[in-house]
Parts: C-alpha cells; sequence; structure tokens
C-alpha cells in the first residue's frame, strides 16, 4: 500500500470516527429563564422567560433574550397578549413570560404574559421627608433598618447613610440575617425606580 492510499483510509477513518462521534452527541437545551427571573419562579417547560429585546409586526416574530441568549419566536392571530394592549405596546426590555408550542427551533408564541408593575399600597409608602428625617436621626434613635435593594454596583456609587445593601435577587437567602428581630421596627426598602 502506497503512502497516499494509507493516508487516504486515515482520512476516512477519522470522518468516518467524527461522524459516529457527532451522531451520539445531543445538544444541551436553550436556557429558558433569565436569572433575575429565577428569584421568584423556577424554569419550566415551554416557557420562556426574560426582557423583550424586539417586536416584529412584518415577520411576526418576538425576541426575547434570557441573558447570553436570545429566543426569536413566532406568532400568529391566535397569540394571547396578557397585560399590554398589542405585542407593538410592549417596550423593549420589559420582563415577560412567553408560553409557546413547538419545539426550541421553531417555537410558536401562544400567550405573552407582560410582568405587572409591583404596586405598594399608599399606606406602606413612605415621603421623602420622612425617610429623611430618619436617616438624619440614625438608625437607632429612629428604629429603623434601611436597606438599599439595588446591585452592588448602584450600591457602590452611592447610597443613603445606614443602608445595607441586600440586592433584591438576595433577599430569600441573605433576609434573615439583615431584617431586624423586632417585627415592630420600621424597615424601609429603596431602589432605583418601579419595575
Amino acid at each position: 500500500m502506497s503512502a497516499r492510499s494509507i493516508r487516504l483510509v486515515v482520512v476516512m477513518a477519522l470522518a468516518l470516527a467524527l461522524s459516529l462521534a457527532g451522531a451520539s452527541v445531543s445538544m444541551a437545551a436553550k436556557p429558558t429563564i433569565m436569572k433575575d427571573c429565577t428569584v421568584c419562579h423556577d424554569g419550566q417547560p415551554g416557557v420562556v422567560r426574560g426582557k423583550l429585546v424586539a417586536q416584529s409586526g412584518k415577520f411576526s416574530s418576538i425576541q426575547v433574550t434570557v441573558g447570553s441568549l436570545v429566543w426569536i419566536m413566532k406568532y400568529d392571530a391566535n397569540t394571547k397578549v396578557v397585560g399590554a394592549d398589542s405585542l407593538a405596546a410592549i417596550p423593549k426590555d420589559k420582563e415577560l413570560a412567553v408560553t409557546f408550542t413547538g419545539d426550541e427551533k421553531s417555537p410558536l408564541a401562544t400567550v405573552v404574559s407582560v410582568k405587572p408593575v409591583f404596586k405598594i399600597p399608599d399606606s406602606q409608602l413612605m415621603s421623602f421627608e420622612e425617610v429623611r428625617e430618619l436617616v438624619r436621626m440614625g438608625p437607632e434613635k429612629g428604629k429603623y433598618t434601611l436597606i438599599d435593594s439595588r446591585p452592588p454596583k448602584g450600591y457602590a456609587k452611592g447610597h443613603l447613610p445606614w443602608a445595607i445593601n441586600v440586592p433584591f435577587p438576595a433577599l430569600k437567602e441573605k433576609g434573615e440575617a439583615v431584617l431586624p428581630k423586632d417585627k415592630a421596627q420600621t424597615v424601609i426598602f429603596y431602589c432605583q425606580g418601579e419595575t
């Protein structure tokens, strides 16, 4: 057998081995939930939770980011929208849950649910002046705990005096350690605005 023939046999054997190896390798499923959403939700089959990247009426599709991956999902006239007048009315970066049929290669959105704005009852809100007066007194005299629920980068850029940084996603884990034992004590949370 010539050297050329041996090389050809080796190349063919290598190609066969690679094709057989590829046949037994399965791709991992695409992530379906953004990390921030895992604070309140678990991943579910047939549901993508993330933020709206874009919506295209021309192509009847929406793009939803779940972190480093963007889902492109088709929709049709039967797609139900909950929490907005239409898909076109949903602002970019709005958190949503999309229930779909089909597989991850060709998902069809059946329900698009927009995360509602979290409303706090007026009776639980404090005015700027009230917070300023408590901060001026300090936590001992004012009998309060002040929690900055922004991400650490925001806290590092500047925060109110006496504030403890507990980002909202970490509240379940760290809450017991930082929240007052006295349940009658005032607890003040602040962040960067409405969600």
